[in-house]
């Protein structure tokens, strides 16, 4: 795949194409009214005596450009937001989507800089970048185009200042994208294994690894820094090169313009509105260094963004079925399912079995859609299980997320009741628990300290309860509940209505048919003794 045609959101659609064109024009009118002030100028220095109109009509110039540039500055942005946030929707769509195992490869540090850093560098081309760079090309037309009636020997010489400043950018671009690479390289080095060993915090304080990670984070540290500074060194010279020029220009014009007065060719207010021109292109010309920054970064950042993009995806469930019969036919996803074959009628309870590594989680999450196999389906009644929202997954490794408890609760049934999620809760013996928290509008951290693990586990399973689910898959939830919550745990499945297909670590109550799975296939099925 060729990643760099990945993104599904192009760059220009309609609304975006309208504000680039009012940039453009906006472009236009600035570059006209800069001319205008440079002829006002050179009207006023001819003069002689102050006349009140070309110091009127000066001043409003003036203050037109200083207008444009505000509506410029704000047309910008707006162009870049609408662009990054139509782009940052797409991404979080595909990420929803995407196949566990092939997300499972990228460090959340790696995603997270996708989405936030990489982001902001394509926002920033196209408000900061394209956003600028159109414009003070019309900008730079409009001005020189206007003036060279007025005085083309001086427009000529700003006409080789603009050429100039673009041959200095072409030849620094290949120093400046190689930077820009190797320090987008080294950031996102940095980040990942920063999440990493913050995520593994409790583990360095247990085996007393405190230098050792402090090392090692300072060496990623390091590399960044120095990548930072070649960096620095190249943005510096793409710069300074610019005021170079345009310094170099003003000079050149005085020289010029000095020379042709003293010859009688050139009259000393078309030197004045020359230098009046060159004064008022130099912060334009100026800004195509910063742009071409913005390009190089804009190149990197679209690639790794790209690479999201370019991770297999599968559409999600939106209808619901009418049964919970569940059938997975031939079902293989090498190594751990080769040909798997299940047929459960609606309201089975299954307890699945297996050694350690054969593949039961693997299996479920298979069962559940979140994985799509090589070869083979899974049905739920008659529709295909990735795209059927009856199903409902949940694990002990799932996370509560920030916010509200009642938000977690009703994740996946946002207008259930207070009185139905409390049923719930009561039913598994919490509804103490999260009212002594402050009720069901006490927020969330996010992370390990709101609840223990046994009270984080009863929450996650009221949280699958309480979305009305069709076929309930169950992976070992009971891990950390004690005898009473397990108790619990089995009245409330004996009640649940639909299919059950569970995995766990204790002995599950009479009724439960058992199949296990051995060598990648289920084996033949038994139920649970009395």
């Amino acid at each position: 795949m060729d990643t760099a045609n990945a993104i599904p959101v192009p760059l220009i659609n309609r609304k975006r194409g309208c504000l680039l064109a009012a940039l453009v024009t906006l472009g236009l009118l600035r570059g006209a009214a800069a001319a205008g002030v440079a002829v006002v100028i050179a009207t006023l220095f001819d003069a002689q005596g102050l006349e009140a109109n070309s110091i009127t009509l000066a001043s409003g110039l003036a203050v037109l450009i200083g207008a444009l540039t505000v509506a410029d500055r704000h047309l910008a942005e707006q162009l870049g937001q609408h662009y990054a946030r139509e782009l940052r929707q797409h991404l979080f769509d595909h990420l929803l989507a995407a196949q566990p195992r092939a997300l499972a490869r990228r460090s959340r540090g790696a995603i997270i800089l996708r989405f936030v850093s990489d982001l902001s560098g394509l926002r920033r081309w196209v408000s900061l970048g394209l956003g600028r760079l159109l414009p003070a090309v019309a900008m730079c037309i409009a001005a020189l185009g206007l003036i060279i009636f007025q005085a083309p020997l001086l427009a000529l010489v700003a006409a080789v200042a603009v050429v100039l400043t673009g041959l200095w950018i072409a030849i620094l671009q290949p120093a400046l994208l190689t930077a820009e690479r190797t320090r987008r390289r080294d950031r996102g080095r940095l980040a990942a294994e920063a999440n990493d060993r913050v995520h593994a915090l409790p583990t360095v304080r247990g085996l007393r690894q405190h230098s050792r990670e402090s090392r090692r984070l300072d060496r990623h540290m390091l590399r960044f820094v120095q990548s930072s500074l070649v960096r620095a060194r190249v943005v510096g010279l793409l710069r300074g090169g610019i005021e170079s020029i345009s310094l170099l220009a003003t000079v050149l014009l005085v020289v010029i313009g000095s020379s042709a007065m003293q010859r009688g060719t050139l009259q000393p207010a078309d030197v004045v509105a020359g230098l009046t021109l060159i004064g008022l292109l130099l912060r334009p010309l100026a800004d195509l260094g910063r742009v071409t920054e913005y390009w190089q970064a804009y190149r990197v950042s679209r690639r790794h963004v790209a690479r999201l993009f370019a991770l297999p995806a599968q559409a999600l469930g939106r209808r619901r079925p009418d049964l919970g019969a569940l059938t997975a036919s031939n079902v293989h996803l090498p190594p751990a399912l080769q040909g798997v074959n299940l047929k459960l009628e609606a309201g089975a309870r299954v307890w699945l079995q297996g050694d350690n590594g054969a593949g039961k989680s693997t299996l479920l999450r298979v069962l559940a859609g979140l994985e799509l196999p090589e070869k083979g389906h899974v049905l739920v009644g008659q529709q295909h299980a990735h795209d059927c929202r009856g199903v409902v997954h949940v694990a002990a490794d799932q996370p509560l997320l920030r916010g509200q408890i009642g938000r977690n609760l009703r994740y996946g049934q946002p207008r259930a009741s207070d009185d139905d999620v409390y049923a719930v809760l009561s039913a598994l013996g919490v509804a103490n628990v999260v009212r002594s928290t402050g009720g069901l509008r006490a927020r969330v951290q996010g992370g390990d300290q709101d609840f223990s693990d046994g009270e984080r586990a009863v929450m996650l399973l009221a949280r699958a309860l309480i979305s009305k689910p069709r076929v309930l898959l169950i992976d070992e939830i009971d891990a950390h509940m004690d005898a009473a919550a397990r108790l619990r745990l089995e009245a409330v499945l004996d009640d649940f209505d639909g299919t059950i297909v569970r995995v766990g670590h204790h002995t599950p109550s009479d009724g439960w048919q058992r199949i296990e799975l051995h060598g990648g296939q289920i084996l033949p099925a038994q139920t649970a003794a009395a």
